[in-house]
């Protein structure tokens, strides 16, 4: 007997060392120590030699952040740059105010479904929130799938240093370049120290490739026939659009709902919970053989 429950005890221990363990794996960024590209100037604002000397290059994949929005030349942060009435200037980091950071995470990865963006914001130093944050990924670099938007980017507070994290989960894809689109909003500085992607099962909207410029030239070509073949061709032509668009834009919306919905179901109960519903029921079948024992050695 007492062999038998040290048996489950050292179950009680292996279980969820391995379900930690296991959590873990699937927490690892595959984003990290990859390399990236940025838009603009190519680098993070880097100016040694202005009225207010800063290095805003922090490294985006290293797994770093920081705990507070700092400035200068020891800044631990990375800075995407826009100003619209100086747009030429040689540190400006997003043209037409929307700055582009694409990773390349070194193959095509199976089962992408999950970004996450380290956020720094204070408006007193004209530091405000991203206006928009948007992912869209590929696996050639050249043909991207129509970017998806984070709903979590919090608005920055008059007098608070901000410091956050957004996130956004998708439908697995596979991918090797991974595109965030930053918006900027008022202010000329966005603050970011870390960006991650994550491979493993996901829930969300689904990022869908977008198709090709190519495929839209016959239709174009298609508009220059003969204008008796255009009166002839487009009454049935035209009539099935307006039947199916309708249907097709409902149910574009519907999945909206219940893809957040899945999404909060699956965020809702955390790996650390089902560390404590395995412990405990190792618990209650060590008392429930304990209890059994004592009956029999009673009788």
């Amino acid at each position: 007997m007492k062999k038998f429950i040290a048996l489950i005890l050292v179950a009680m221990l292996v279980i969820p060392t391995a379900l930690v363990l296991s959590a873990s794996a699937e927490e690892t960024p595959v984003s990290q120590g990859k390399e990236y590209t940025i838009s603009g100037a190519g680098t993070g604002f880097t100016d040694l030699e202005g009225q207010w000397p800063a290095k805003y290059d922090a490294n985006l994949t290293d797994g770093q952040t920081a705990e507070e929005v700092d400035f200068g030349t020891t800044s631990h942060w990375f800075g995407l740059y826009y100003k619209a009435e100086d747009e030429a200037n040689v540190h400006s980091t997003s043209p037409k105010g929307i700055g582009t950071i694409t990773i390349d995470l070194g193959k095509v990865t199976k089962d992408v479904s999950k970004f996450r963006v380290h956020i720094g914001n204070d408006i007193a130093a004209g530091i405000p929130s991203p206006k928009s944050v948007k992912v869209s990924t590929s696996k050639d670099g050249k043909k991207y799938s129509d970017p998806v938007e984070f709903k979590d980017i919090k608005e920055a507070v008059e007098g608070v240093q901000g410091i956050f994290w957004a996130e956004l989960t998708v439908a697995p894809t596979e991918a090797q370049y991974v595109k965030f689109d930053f918006e900027h909003g008022k202010g000329v500085f966005i603050f970011l120290d870390e960006i991650e992607v994550y491979a493993g099962e996901g829930s969300g909207e689904a990022p869908e490739e977008s198709k090709p410029e190519e495929e839209s030239k016959p239709e174009e070509e298609s508009k220059e026939e003969p204008e008796e073949s255009k009166e002839e061709e487009s009454k049935p032509e035209e009539s099935k659009p307006a039947e199916e668009s309708k249907p097709a834009e409902e149910s574009k919306e519907e999945p909206e709902e219940s893809k957040e919905e899945d999404k909060e179901d699956s965020e809702g109960f955390p790996v650390w919970a089902w560390i404590v519903i395995a412990a405990a029921a190792v618990i209650v079948i060590i008392v429930v053989i304990v209890l059994v024992k004592k009956k029999k050695t009673a009788k």
